[in-house]
């Protein structure tokens, strides 16, 4: 068992995001179907996503690399697999047991030493704000 005597997870790892559901999301975001998503667009699905709009032209400008003011199918899924990458790492960093899972003790661990030293009414709030199906 662990520090808190049980196995809950904050939170499972998904299998990687494959280029189908890539295109499902650009087709998505895409709303009027030209083949690119213009700044409005993105405005409009970070909104969906509950996202702050604030960074939404940051965002637009990091995605669209060739800064002809839209985004396509190719500078899309280069970010997306990129963000994944990213989300990836963090992930197996926090994933100290290997399980597929974060634990309360995994969290508790890398917590520990960010010398953060959480208590575990911490970690408790931390599972009730990221386990999605708790």
């Amino acid at each position: 068992m662990g520090w808190f005597g049980n196995k809950k997870s904050v939170v499972s790892s998904a299998a990687p995001i494959d280029d189908g559901h890539i295109v499902s999301l650009f087709k998505k975001y895409d709303r009027d179907g030209n083949g690119t998503i213009e700044s409005s667009e993105l405005k409009q699905a970070l909104a969906e996503m509950k996202l702050p709009a604030y960074h939404a032209d940051e965002v637009f400008d990091t995605i669209d690399t060739n800064h002809d003011g839209k985004i396509d199918l190719r500078e899309f899924t280069n970010y997306v697999t990129a963000k994944e990458l990213v989300l990836r790492s963090t992930f197996d960093k926090f994933d100290v047991s290997k399980t597929g899972r974060i634990s309360c003790d995994d969290m508790l661990h890398v917590l520990d030493d960010m010398h953060l030293h959480p208590t575990s009414a911490d970690i408790e709030k931390l599972v009730e704000i990221f386990d999605d199906d708790h």
